[in-house]
């Protein structure tokens, strides 16, 4: 591979031609040290994220529970940046308000699954970006619950998702892949919190303006069938068993951050 000089000096020396090569090589050698196990963070290793419990696909939400590192796409990787800028300035608007905001910490509860006479512990944490300390506005109005802690998640969108989500139905919106995780991630909090309910926040990321959702706590028979969901995943980890994935071809597959392992055929999964 050869780069033509932009002064008119010639070629590039051949050191600097190959750097592109060499980097490719490089990236190709983490991702084989991925698809091998051979890299994990074993800090996240064996514990569910409330950002990752709602995914739809049961292979991300093990690789997840498992260490993998994510592997983003570049395009899907910008949209989290950005996302992230966003979330800061929201932080700082909740912080200015007159809301009594709490300091936002991780919180981990363990619970058990049970598969006939087995039981397996199932470990949850999360960090809310926001929580608000015994109130929250809902629909224009005060609504109190005294004591209680309110998590609150931010998510900004582009204007054209934004338009969307407000003019469609809750039974469209759950048709949608992200959707659905958001919320069980708001409710998440909220069950590690004990609190009644939590706020979703979306912000349009070109005009500012802010849609919000309040999302009740989850019933406790769902709660249930949530953990003994993640303790089959569990199960099936420590088994060997393989787990129900997407079609290479869905936009969740395409844009999922484990396809150099889940694509590699890596057991366990």
């Amino acid at each position: 591979m050869t780069f033509q000089s932009t002064n008119g000096q010639g070629n590039l020396p051949a050191n600097v031609s190959s750097l592109s090569a060499l980097l490719y090589e490089s990236y190709q050698r983490y991702v084989d040290l991925l698809a091998g196990g051979a890299v994990r963070d074993v800090d996240v290793g064996g514990v569910f994220h409330a950002s990752a419990v709602g995914h739809p696909c049961q292979r991300y939400v093990a690789y997840h529970v498992q260490g993998f590192p994510p592997l983003w796409p570049l395009d899907v990787n910008d949209r989290f940046t950005e996302g992230r800028l966003h979330d800061a300035i929201l932080k700082e608007v909740f912080n200015q308000s007159k809301l009594p905001v709490l300091p936002a910490k991780s919180i981990t509860r363990t619970y058990t699954a049970e598969e006939g006479t087995t039981q397996h512990a199932v470990v949850l944490t999360g960090c809310p970006d926001v929580v608000i300390d015994g109130a929250c506005l809902l629909a224009g109005q005060d609504d109190w619950h005294q004591g209680a802690p309110i998590p609150v998640e931010l998510k900004a969108v582009a204007d054209s998702r934004f338009t969307w989500m407000q003019t469609k139905q809750a039974y469209t919106l759950q048709a949608t892949p992200w959707w659905p995780r958001w919320v069980m991630q708001v409710q998440c909090y909220a069950a590690l919190l004990q609190a009644p309910l939590g706020v979703l926040v979306v912000k349009n990321k070109e005009s500012g303006e802010l849609w919000q959702q309040v999302v009740p706590a989850m019933a406790a028979q769902q709660w249930q069938v949530l953990i003994e969901r993640l303790g089959g995943i569990m199960a099936a980890i420590g088994q060997g068993k393989a787990l129900q994935g997407h079609p290479k071809t869905s936009q969740l597959c395409r844009e999922c951050p484990y396809q150099y392992a889940c694509h590699s055929g890596l057991e366990g999964c």
